[in-house]
């Protein structure tokens, strides 16, 4: 497969990745903490953003709307972004709300200046995905002004009053099963077999807590040498803006990789194509992400055929989880706030993965 098809793929799967994010737990974000490393992550490269920042409402008759929502999200110019952001929109605009869509392309000050003009036009709520503490300030200004804030992922102290969480610790503790149960039966006599582990921590202690998980449970449920277990960390600063380097680059430092754990399907799947192409195919490979992407689930679901990606977790219907909250703050229909809606994990492999494929 030709390096530009792969950066495409990558890309794509980088959606899921922040969706993934989205829903990865409000712990208090303040502590940036990191998964433990012992080795750095290994040559880098720059794909430039050329992702725009326009702003698109929903269409509707004059005076049917009976309020504005702003839905601030990463990236609209991104396949996927656009279904989700555009899905929710559709969601809430049966219910007779008029949703804006912004794009702040992974920029902290172009999402302070959209949640400041979101709630200069007087939108009743916003909803953010993958908020930063840098926003936090933002956000309690928009509530201050009576606007209502759901977070999907990171906790921001006084900046939201709903917040759609999954517990890190739970989730990353399943990919490290899923990576163990596969050491042990297929790598545990192999002496030579490396395994690697990718981890990220820049979206707060909530990814740290994920990447720790893995490499905890791994290790409690394997004997293997440290030698051979290597944690290699993505940075956000790199310039790496894919992954794609860092993985192409760890996978040559460790040419005898027969099991790669990675936080998400997005560097899950980008392992799996370099490892396709360098011919890294066979029973005794494995790949394992989270995020039950599609793309993710049609590999697992091929693992009887072809596929190496064996594995990956759900965390439920985000399209729904996002809507169904959003008008329940709408509707005032919590009776607490700040509400935190926060659900366990579920490893989907061979045996059951087509519990989550839709029907043919």
């Amino acid at each position: 497969m030709k390096r530009k098809k792969l950066l495409k793929l990558f890309c794509l799967g980088l959606a899921f990745a922040f969706i993934l994010a989205f829903f990865t737990g409000c712990g208090d974000n303040s502590n940036t903490g990191s998964a433990n490393t012992n080795d750095a992550a290994v040559g880098q490269s720059n794909t430039p953003n050329t992702s725009g920042n326009d702003v698109t409402t929903t269409a509707g008759t004059e005076g049917n709307k009976s309020g504005k929502v702003g839905f601030v999200l990463a990236d609209l110019s991104n396949e996927f972004f656009a279904y989700y952001g555009n899905s929710v929109k559709e969601a809430l605009g049966n219910e007779g709300y008029d949703v804006v869509l912004t794009s702040y392309d992974g920029e902290v000050t172009k999402a302070m200046e959209q949640i400041e003009t979101l709630t200069s036009q007087g939108v009743e709520a916003i909803l953010m995905m993958g908020a930063t503490p840098d926003l936090g300030d933002s956000l309690r200004a928009a509530r201050a002004n009576g606007v209502k804030v759901l977070l999907a992922g990171n906790e921001i102290e006084g900046a939201y009053d709903v917040c759609l969480i999954a517990d890190n610790t739970q989730i990353g503790g399943l990919i490290g099963q899923m990576g163990a149960d596969h050491y042990n039966n297929h790598l545990i006599d192999d002496d030579s077999a490396e395994v690697i582990a990718i981890v990220y921590s820049y979206g707060g202690i909530d990814m740290a807590n994920r990447g720790n998980a893995i490499v905890d449970t791994f290790n409690a449920q394997t004997n293997i040498d440290e030698t051979r277990f290597h944690i290699v960390e993505f940075s956000q600063d790199s310039g790496d803006t894919t992954g794609y380097t860092m993985i192409e680059n760890t996978l040559t430092r460790f040419p005898d990789t027969k099991l790669v754990m990675t936080i998400s399907d997005t560097f899950g799947l980008v392992a799996l194509n370099i490892m396709n192409a360098n011919g890294m195919t066979g029973d005794e490979y494995a790949v394992y992400g989270s995020d039950a992407t599609m793309q993710a689930l049609l590999e697992v679901a091929q693992v009887n055929g072809s596929s190496i990606f064996r594995g990956t977790v759900s965390m439920g219907d985000i399209v729904s989880q996002t809507a169904e909250n959003a008008l329940m703050l709408l509707r005032d229909e919590f009776e607490t706030l700040p509400f935190r809606n926060e659900g366990p994990g579920t490893s989907i492999t061979e045996e059951n993965v087509f519990m989550f494929l839709p029907p043919q």
